[in-house]
């Protein structure tokens, strides 16, 4: 009885794992493999009435938050060009790694953060 008891526990302890074992795997399979390419798309910011500076109005959510990179991950951001004026990508990312959460500012202007 006692052996049959630590079958059965040992029985639904790999199917325990197997369940967590697919559901890991279908959650990272849905992962958005696009927006890695094409980066987050915001539209063309440019072409707003502030140009590329941030107005309440435009990031209602992140509006007054410093942390800038809570919700734009530094590997998903400056993919694509869409103002479609040839930006130099590269040199835009590598001053957004260089200067982390400070080169923001830079080009977006203060978010409301005073």
């Amino acid at each position: 009885m006692k052996h049959e008891r630590q079958n059965m526990k040992s029985e639904i302890r790999k199917q325990g794992f197997i369940v967590l074992l697919a559901s890991c795997i279908l959650l990272l399979s849905a992962c958005g493999e696009d927006n890695a390419v094409t980066g987050e798309d915001h539209g063309n910011i440019a072409a707003s009435e502030s140009g590329i500076i941030l107005t309440q109005g435009e990031h209602e959510i992140g509006w007054g938050k410093a942390a800038c990179f809570d919700c734009h991950n530094t590997e998903n951001i400056h993919q694509t060009d869409r103002t479609g004026t040839g930006l130099n990508l590269e040199a835009i990312e590598e001053l957004t790694k260089d200067g982390g959460l400070d080169s923001c500012a830079t080009c977006h202007g203060t978010n409301g953060v005073e």
